[in-house]
């Protein structure tokens, strides 16, 4: 009897601090109940390297590699998307040895040097005459001579609208064979006192366009320069250096500027000679301005 009341009370009390112990403390004594593997040894339950190694569930290798999804290389290599040396080569797109060579051009800005006998014409004054008459004595072919041309003192005022010089020109235009044959006019800015206004200027250029083909063009200059603190007595003080002065200026002008461009200035060298009578040049002083025609024109 005493021998079955003490199973009874080993039965009812024996097991309860094993149980609390394996529920609360299962990672030190939970053989059975809560083994994460097999068995719930501690390297199975809780180790870092099975349930949370960070090789195998957040590996920054696999899951996020900045060399494969964000690969500077590939995706934005600047070599690639934006390589200066293919999108921007300066040496291609803007050589200026390419595109405004000064070495194809005359001084003229236009390749004369093919151009046929009498294809440039010229208006102006006995300055302008000496220019014609040198470059013929020169052998030039390309610009009018003097022939048959006698445009001595016309200034400016006489190429007008309302000058007398354009039967001159007309006559000299047929002579060489007509307007077809002209392909630019040399306007000289020639003067007396008193000295023409802008207008009459403006209004000489386009008379010059109204009678010669749509498109011929306009090389504007003034009457030839002198050494330094010399004038002409008939442009006056400061005349000769005015009208190379204002031949720059109407070429800069927007609103006429159209197929015109400054061509320069002649040049005689008083001090040898060229000048004969203080003005106009001499023998010399022809074949000197001759060669100058020459230089810009060829021919």
């Amino acid at each position: 009897m005493k021998t079955f009341i003490f199973w009874i009370i080993l039965l009812l009390f024996g097991s309860g601090p094993g149980l609390s112990a394996c529920s609360d403390n299962s990672g030190e004594t939970g053989d059975t109940d809560s083994d994460g593997d097999t068995d719930s040894d501690t390297d199975s339950d809780s180790d870092s390297d099975s349930d949370s190694d960070s090789d195998t569930d957040s590996d920054s290798d696999s899951d996020s590699d900045s060399d494969t999804d964000s690969d500077s290389d590939s995706d934005s290599d600047s070599d690639t998307d934006s390589d200066s040396d293919s999108d921007s080569d300066s040496d291609t797109d803007s050589d200026s040895d390419t595109d405004s060579d000064s070495d194809t051009d005359t001084d003229t800005g236009l390749d004369t040097s093919d151009w046929p006998d009498n294809s440039i014409a010229y208006i102006g004054c006995s300055m302008a005459k000496n220019i014609g008459s040198g470059y013929k004595a020169v052998g030039g072919r390309i610009m009018w001579n003097s022939d048959g041309y006698e445009t001595s003192a016309k200034c400016v005022q006489n190429w007008t609208s309302s000058g007398d010089a354009w039967g001159l020109f007309d006559s000299k235009m047929t002579a060489i064979g007509g307007k077809d044959v002209v392909k630019a006019v040399m306007v000289q800015i020639c003067i007396y006192n008193p000295w023409p206004t802008d207008n009459e200027i403006r209004d000489m250029i386009a008379q010059a366009r109204a009678h010669t083909n749509p498109g011929t063009h306009i090389f504007i200059v003034g009457q030839p320069q002198y050494a330094a603190g010399y004038d002409c007595f008939i442009a006056g003080e400061g005349g000769a250096a005015w009208t190379d002065q204002k031949a720059q200026e109407m070429a800069a002008d927007g609103s006429i500027n159209e197929n015109m461009t400054y061509l320069g200035s002649f040049y005689l060298d008083n001090t040898l000679g060229e000048v004969f009578d203080g003005c106009h040049a001499s023998a010399s002083g022809e074949t000197a301005l001759g060669n100058q025609a020459r230089a810009y024109w060829g021919g």
